[in-house]
């Protein structure tokens, strides 16, 4: 921080917030991957298949994408709230790509959580 009594940050409400969800699915499905990654699905009558190297950074691109698209939707829709607290007749509709963002997000979350079987 400056020491400037003047100093006032820069960054919007949107874009803290925005950063703070970029990174929840990381932080949330990555430690949940790598452990289901690195026990193998071996069972009982079956042999063990533990190689899967390529499987984590395929994962990790993903989650990361997802937490982009996740970040940015939630930086336009609390701007755009923001706007709306100020101002209730001048903020107009909320950004649509913001709200078929998070849709998406949702939706590949829920198509992961599926198909890995958490």
């Amino acid at each position: 921080m400056s020491e400037d009594p003047g100093y006032r940050p820069s960054g919007t409400a949107g874009g803290r917030c925005g950063c703070a969800a970029a990174i929840l699915p990381l932080l949330v499905l990555g430690p949940v991957w790598l452990l289901v990654t690195s026990l193998g699905s071996c069972a009982p009558e079956d042999p063990c298949v533990r190689n899967q190297g390529w499987a984590m950074p395929i994962m990790l691109a993903t989650l990361g994408s997802l937490g982009a698209l996740l970040g940015f939707s939630v930086r336009a829709l609390v701007n755009w709230l923001v706007r709306r607290v100020r101002d209730p007749g001048g903020a107009g509709w909320p950004p649509l790509w913001a709200i078929a963002g998070l849709l998406a997000v949702a939706a590949s979350l829920d198509w992961l959580i599926d198909t890995s079987g958490f």
